[in-house]
């Protein structure tokens, strides 16, 4: 199934999850459980999914198949080793992090950078922990569990001394 496709680095397995996923009869329950795959599986997910994040994080579709695109897209940055696609991979992700308005949105976006595990979004982590919401400080200071040491310390070190987060 899901978990076995999502698993393996085989481009070809990757692909037939892309394709599971794009049936015209799939529930939300099934996008989900492929989604999560694809966020916790190991291979490099197939081009094809840039257009579906695109497409799911745009859509007016159910909002937990929206946040779990946008979670999916951070671990397909993780994943991605040629620097073309996953700059395409973080500029979709930054348009997210733009639009992030509200708490809710910006703790998607806190959580998708979380899995990205890209420096890329280093200014806007800086900038989110000093945020006046205690949950999103909190979850600033989670999302940087990917990032080089360095980068990670000084956002780490203004948690620690938040008696608040």
């Amino acid at each position: 199934g899901v978990g076995l496709l999502a698993a393996t680095s085989n481009p070809e397995a990757q692909t037939a999850l892309h394709e599971l996923y794009r049936e015209p009869d799939r529930t939300a329950d099934e996008k989900l459980s492929i989604l999560a795959g694809v966020s916790a599986g190991e291979g490099i997910p197939a081009p094809a999914w840039k257009a579906t994040f695109e497409q799911q994080i745009q859509a007016d579709s159910e909002a937990a198949v929206r946040e779990a695109s946008v979670y999916a897209l951070g671990s397909a940055i993780r994943k991605e080793t040629d620097a073309a696609k996953r700059g395409e991979l973080e500029g979709l992700l930054w348009r997210e992090v733009r639009d992030a308005r509200s708490e809710p949105a910006q703790l998607v976006v806190l959580d998708a950078i979380g899995n990205s595990g890209s420096g890329e979004y280093y200014s806007y982590l800086k900038e989110q922990s000093e945020s006046a919401s205690v949950r999103v400080r909190a979850k600033t200071a989670f999302a940087v569990r990917f990032l080089a040491a360095e980068q990670a310390r000084p956002i780490l070190e203004r948690a620690k001394a938040d008696p608040s987060a």
